[in-house]
């Protein structure tokens, strides 16, 4: 009875120490698989963060005055200022507003310095 109690435990050991191998190594896996979607994210968030200042740049490149560009879209002077200053993200319904009044595409603003040739979009 003992030795037959005995082979039971060993077989259980021998099966339990093989799903933990197959554990672990699925864990390893999946943790290589979160740490790239970590990074795709980390990058992704860098590109938001740029795109961000660009669209602040590309209000000050268009070269229009605050006061005019206000008139125009109906969007405060201190909202305008705060977006060239980047206290504040352009935005996509500011972007069409402005880009509406400066008769350009909203991507003029939204990303002044984009280079097709050597950027791509995903």
């Amino acid at each position: 009875m003992a030795k037959k109690i005995e082979l039971e435990f060993e077989l259980k050991y021998k099966e339990a120490a093989k799903n933990l191998d197959e554990f672990q190594k699925e864990y390893a896996k999946l943790e290589k698989e979160v740490q790239s979607a970590n990074k795709k994210t980390e990058n992704a968030l860098k590109k938001v963060e740029k795109s961000a200042k660009d669209g602040a740049k590309g209000v000050k490149k268009v070269g229009a005055s605050i006061k005019t560009l206000a008139k125009a879209t109906g969007i405060p002077q201190s909202t305008i200022s705060a977006i060239e200053n980047e206290r504040v993200n352009l935005g996509v319904e500011r972007a069409k507003q402005l880009a509406i009044a400066l008769k350009c595409h909203p991507a003029v603003l939204v990303f002044p310095g984009w280079d097709i040739h050597h950027e791509n979009a995903a």
